[in-house]
């Protein structure tokens, strides 16, 4: 299996920006907030840092590195300084727990819902008829979690018969959690529902919040009267609650910053500034693309904040200087991150378009597979199956989720299943719509359904349906040795020398609307991008959308840098197609490769332009859908 970890930049190519950020760090004492862009050293930049304030007298057990999870701290522990000591927020809050009650806490996963099983016994929940036990304590324990992560009361402290209802409500639509069940299953059986039967769902909804928020706030006391016995989610909240401080740090990194929840936040002030310590943070705030978990998309910019009004103060620096990227893709990326530039020496690199069958013939174990929806995946998948090249899908529980999604529709003809899989997408879509559902939620949805037919394309019954499943799924055979396949959020923090961005056309997602929906697009786009060591290579499944596929996109959204269009200049001469399909060969060089396209949106730009000058004066609509066509292109 090809390894997509980040190298760690020699010091003896250092840039001036990373020297102004070591000056800052040994000869200031305020905090530091860094601004490290995709692949400008940033490991190797604060792992430097540290060894060179224990060069000028700090000792090593001054010195700490809060990573973002598990697999980060066991990068690091590779990296940092003998001495030094490199955990998680996690960590950092069982120690302050553990402190806090003078004892180790036991860890339970499952701390939620064995609360609720005993309440349950002790007659102290609602008969709630709309969903089955389980359905109901998942969607509390989704609730109770969020509250912790997010540092929100579900009722007043210590007071859980005064339920913030409206706080809840908030906090259920912001993170896309389904608390109307009565209006969701009518949406979904009966679209056509009169008015009459929308009131009722209103009101058995209402009733069932009434519950739902009762029970969420009810066991959220409970579990903070259970300290000995900690999930996760206590873990970061606890100390946050409590006033627990974790032990103090006089030198405290944190690491990806930009994903931190607001409880991860304030764990590591407390660690760190409410103790006289240094907080020096790292991250990219365009990477910042889980805000779905319960991330803080803003976390870098609140935490600047706060520490300019601390007693330290605080700098903020920039690492603009990609290591990792060629200039075709530097040049891309400038359309969403303005400053983001590469090496004076970097190589020019290569950007290629292609089709589905073209890439196919290309891809490679030692490339990177990656995009923003699975189901374009699930299609390569089975093309590169079906060359003779394994793969190896990268998603959290997809097969499974894709078996039972399947069985639901009792169909065992592949035909039938095809029909009954679009008719839902089509029915539900309208429903969701109309239910004013989040557009991640829509996404999700469709991509769920996209999947599922990609995944019965080809077969002929349920046992056909089964040996694809396997065949991406399931197979054990060759986990070490296939191309990987990742989606755009899974592949942040990877890079290979080339990278096969499928359905490129995804990124935005033309139907999100809100302005906090479009950031996460462009960020999505902007990691996509940055991934490559040399080629990147768009694989579109009919080519570049057309003016008249683009009139009716959605507008999006620039990140706070605007994009500014990347006018293109052809590598070589444009894109050819070959002539017969290449044969199969497990040598990349033997394979005739096409011709290079530089960035087709700035050729649709030019049409689209064109044809707004050519519009009479008083065709506003006619204007406006060209308008909205081209910021959907070029993001301006």
């Amino acid at each position: 299996m090809a390894d997509f970890a980040p190298r760690v930049v020699p010091l003896d190519r250092s840039t001036p920006q990373q020297k102004a950020f070591w000056r800052a760090v040994v000869e200031t004492d305020s905090h530091l907030i860094l601004e490290a862009l995709a692949g400008t050293g940033k490991t190797s930049s604060i792992v430097s840092a540290a060894a060179q304030l224990i060069e000028n007298g700090t000792a090593p057990r001054d010195i700490a590195f809060c990573a973002f999870n598990t697999h980060i701290k066991e990068e690091l522990a590779r990296k940092i300084p003998p001495g030094t000591q490199v955990l998680t927020t996690h960590q950092l809050g069982l120690r302050a727990i553990a402190a806090g009650i003078g004892a180790q806490p036991k860890i339970e996963s499952n701390k939620i819902w064995i609360l609720l099983e005993e309440m349950e016994l002790e007659g102290a929940l609602p008969q709630v008829a709309s969903q089955s036990k389980n359905q109901f304590f998942a969607l509390v324990r989704k609730l109770v979690g969020l509250c912790k992560n997010t540092l929100t009361l579900p009722c007043e402290a210590g007071k859980p018969q005064e339920i913030r209802a409206e706080k809840l409500r908030e906090l259920a639509l912001a993170y896309e959690v389904n608390i109307c069940p009565a209006a969701a299953k009518t949406a979904k059986t009966n679209p056509h529902a009169t008015e009459l039967q929308r009131d009722a769902d209103a009101r058995q909804d209402a009733l069932f919040q009434s519950q739902l928020f009762t029970v969420v706030a009810g066991v959220f006391e409970r579990s903070l009267d259970l300290t000995s016995i900690v999930d996760f989610d206590d873990m970061l909240y606890l100390p946050c609650r409590f006033g627990w401080a974790p032990p103090a740090t006089p030198i405290l990194f944190g690491d990806e910053v930009q994903d931190w929840n607001l409880a991860q936040q304030k764990l590591v002030w407390m660690a760190t500034v409410d103790c006289g310590g240094r907080f020096i943070g790292v991250g990219d705030t365009h990477q910042a693309i889980y805000a779905f978990r319960g991330a803080d998309n803003d976390a870098m910019n609140r935490l600047y904040r706060a520490l300019q009004k601390s007693d330290r103060g605080v700098e903020r620096l920039p690492l603009t200087l990609s290591f990792r990227c060629p200039q075709i893709a530097t040049r891309l990326a400038q359309s969403i991150v303005s400053d983001f530039e590469c090496l004076p020496d970097a190589r020019g690199g290569r950007a290629v378009e292609c089709d589905f069958e073209t890439a196919t013939a290309h891809i490679q174990k030692e490339d990177l597979v990656i995009c923003r929806l699975n189901a374009p995946l699930v299609s390569m998948a089975f093309r590169l199956l079906r060359a003779g090249k394994p793969v190896v899908f990268k998603g959290d529980d997809l097969g499974e989720q894709a078996r039972g999604f399947l069985k639901s529709f009792k169909e065992k003809d592949g035909e039938k299943l095809r029909a009954a899989i679009r008719a839902h997408k089509t029915k539900e879509m309208l429903s969701m719509e109309r239910e004013g559902k989040t557009e991640n939620q829509i996404a999700a949805f469709v991509d769920k359904c996209d999947c599922a037919l990609a995944l019965c394309e080809g077969a002929a019954n349920l046992e056909e349906i089964e040996a694809n499943l396997q065949a991406i799924f399931g197979s054990k055979t060759h986990k070490g040795d296939g191309v990987i396949l990742h989606t755009v959020h899974g592949s942040k923090g990877l890079e290979a020398r080339r990278v096969f961005i499928i359905a490129p056309e995804t990124m935005p997602l033309s139907f999100v609307k809100s302005e906090a929906g479009k950031r996460q697009e462009w960020n999505l786009r902007y990691v996509a991008l940055t991934r490559t060591l040399d080629e990147l290579w768009f694989v579109s499944k009919d080519g570049p959308p057309s003016v008249q596929e683009l009139r009716g996109a959605a507008p999006c959204i620039a990140t706070p840098q605007q994009p500014q269009l990347f006018e293109a200049q052809p590598l070589a001469q444009p894109i050819a197609e070959p002539e017969s399909e290449p044969e199969n060969t497990s040598e990349t060089e033997s394979v005739p490769s096409p011709e290079i396209l530089v960035d087709w949106r700035a050729k649709v730009v030019a049409q689209i332009k064109i044809a707004m000058d050519a519009l009479p004066f008083d065709a506003t609509s006619e204007y406006d859908a060209l308008q909205d066509a081209l910021y959907a292109v070029a993001g301006k």
